[in-house]
Order: C-alpha cells, then structure tokens, then sequence
C-alpha cells in the first residue's frame, strides 16, 4: 500500500522546508506515485526522525539497568518525541553488568536501539565526571575484543581517554573493528589529542565537558576539535552544560556538517524531580538539572527537539538548520545517509509532524511508515 501525506512543509537536506507530499511504501519514502491512502498533512511540518547518539536513558531507566519491558517503553518515549534511532549509551559499569544490558538490548525487540555507545570505564579520573571512581580503568583490546563478541547488536561508537590508551592499540581495534572512537572525559594535551585523530578518533564527546578548558597558551583537546577539519563534535545544548555563546563559537567553527547535537539524557528524563542514577553514583534531579551529591552534573534531562531549537536560538539560524546536527549529520557520521536522517526517497520512513517548530512534542509520529500512538 503507498500512503501519500499532502499539504505538507518537508524538511530538505539543505534544512529548508518545501512544501510538498510524501509518498511512503513498505516503510520507506517513495518517489510521487499513485496512492493507495490519501490523507490531509495539515500544513504540518514533516521531519526526519532524529538520532540521538549519546543518551544513557529516560522515563526512570537507564541502559545499563533497565528490563525489556521499560527499555521498550523508553524507545517506545524517544520516538514520540521524535527520536527514532538511538545509540545504546552504556556509562561506566563492571564487565559482567555490561554484558547483561548488552543481552537485554538485542533481546528488547526494539528497532530504534540502532548500535551500542560505551562511555565509561576507559576515562580520565581527574575528568571523570559523574562516572564511580571505582568502575574506571585501562582500555583493554581483550575487554573490547569479549564485548564484540557478547553484542548482537554493532558496537558504533567509544568514548574514552587518548591518553590511557598509551602504545595506540586501543584505538587501533576500534579502527580496525569500525567502531568510532570518540576523545572524552579526557585530560589531553593537544599533541595527545592530535596523535588520536592521526590514529582513527574523529570525534570529540561532549565538546568543552569534562575535558581540559580552552587557554590562550595551551589549547588542548578542544582547539583540536575545533580546528581539525577531520573531527565531528558532540553538543548538548541544554543551556546549562555549554553557555548559548559557546555553542554559537562551536558552531560557527565546526559548521553544520560536522556539528551533532545529542541529548546525554539520564534516566531522570521526562520524570518528576528526585533521585535517579547514572554510572554507578545516585543523580538528583530538581528543576531540570541532574547533578551527583557532589555537585557535579550528571548527565541532562534534555529532549533532543529541545535541544534543536535551543541551537537554532543560540546560533541565529533557522530551526530547519539546526535540524541537521541532530539528522542528517549523525546519519552521516555513523555511515547511514540515505538511510536515515533525511525525507529523501529510499530513506526510512522514520518521520515526526510539527504544528509549529517551537512546540515541545511532536503532534504526531511516523517509525518505519507505522504511526505510532
């Protein structure tokens, strides 16, 4: 059956909306073509489903606890509010726990759990964050090698300390095995951090967060990020962990192409204030901020929708532009364009309808040509 949506505004790769129709088949976008279903698309805005590659969690869970059923609950929340691929950000834990969380993330069913994101136990502990002092330690290629093997689903993406990782071999079995190795919670030097990016790294997690700060005399790893053309940069754009004039630098130096927003929600997310837990340490929750009982943040409790229009206010560009770092540049990052981040025909029907670009909530959603409730 081919359902065509008219009266449409659709999302363009150049972030422009176009007035249109979609043509959706056997969960893919069509070309213009004789429709089975005709229905009203009411002037709505048409985006592609977003892709968050760096969240631990939502709705009272986090990946490396959950059950089945609240994992299928959060994904079933992420994509209602327009988020409909997710990386399975997994924070510091002990092997055995990691192992667990990887048999319930293939064993969940979900299709938005797209690929597995360590971030944790390979880190500095003078950047640690709010990852347990005691579940941090060196990057291992055997550990790594036995996580491979134990996961159905692809391990995409790492998250650790160039400068643990001290003859490079690490991160030459990321490379080896395709998985992007990401600079993070890291005391780095910029020489350090430049020899990474020589070695495979081409990303820099949570730009400007537990990392060394930028200083006129030593530039460390954030003027490597924003300086080598070869390096994406994660954001959250919550306005809380990177001030909204910070962004905009990061921004205007990196570009659409190589800017990605993500959300590192914790399970706190979408939940009434109290205390949840991220990496291994408790996290309260009051007023929108997660934070350790040391003070430190834990994580955020932002939605990615939000986190696109706080960008497009921060960096005076149009949402549509915006847009981008959280579709089409993670799509390509992760070696999916085409597939996923745009309305592109052949590209997955994964599809959230906005009434007007600052509402909080899409009005409603489309996964893999399903709408769901």
């Amino acid at each position: 059956m081919t359902l065509a949506i008219k009266n449409l505004k659709i999302h363009r790769p150049d972030g422009r909306f176009e007035e249109g129709t979609l043509y959706v088949r056997d969960g893919r976008i069509v070309a213009p073509t004789a429709a089975d279903v005709e229905i009203d698309g009411e002037g709505q805005y048409a985006c592609p489903g977003m892709i968050d590659m760096h969240t631990h969690g939502r709705c009272g869970g986090d990946f490396c606890a959950a059950d089945v059923a609240l994992l299928r609950t959060m994904a079933n929340d992420y994509a209602r509010r327009g988020v409909t691929a997710v990386l399975f950000t997994l924070a510091s834990d002990t092997e055995e726990n990691w192992h667990a969380a990887l048999s319930r993330a293939a064993s969940c069913g979900e299709k938005s759990y797209i690929g597995i994101h360590f971030e944790g136990c390979w880190l500095a502990g003078s950047r640690r964050g709010a990852h347990a002092p005691e579940l941090l330690r060196a990057p291992s290629v055997d550990e790594l090698e036995r996580l491979i093997t134990v996961s159905s689903l692809p391990i995409l993406k790492i998250s650790a300390a160039p400068e643990l990782d001290e003859d490079g071999s690490f991160l030459a079995a990321c490379v080896r095995n395709g998985i992007h190795f990401s600079i993070g919670h890291t005391d780095a030097d910029h020489a350090t951090a430049k020899r990474a990016l020589d070695g495979g790294a081409d990303c820099f997690t949570h730009l400007f967060n537990a990392m060394p700060p930028l200083h006129h005399r030593s530039g460390g790893p954030i003027a490597a990020a924003l300086t080598d053309p070869r390096a994406f940069v994660e954001m959250i754009c919550d306005g809380i962990h990177i001030a909204p004039e910070t962004v905009r630098l990061a921004y205007r130096t990196k570009g659409a192409d190589r800017f990605i927003l993500i959300s590192d929600s914790m399970a706190g997310t979408g939940c009434p204030d109290g205390t949840y837990e991220i990496a291994g340490q408790p996290a309260v929750v009051k007023d929108g901020m997660a934070l350790t009982p040391d003070g430190k943040l834990a994580g955020s409790t932002l939605d990615l929708l939000r986190g696109v229009q706080n960008l497009a206010a921060f960096c005076e560009i149009p949402f549509g532009v915006a847009l981008l770092s959280a579709t089409r540049t993670p799509a390509f990052y992760l070696g999916m364009a085409g597939e996923r981040g745009s309305l592109e025909e052949g590209a997955r029907a994964d599809i959230f309808f906005l009434n007007s670009i600052d509402d909080a909530m899409p009005a409603r959603v489309m996964k893999d040509g399903e709408w769901i409730s």
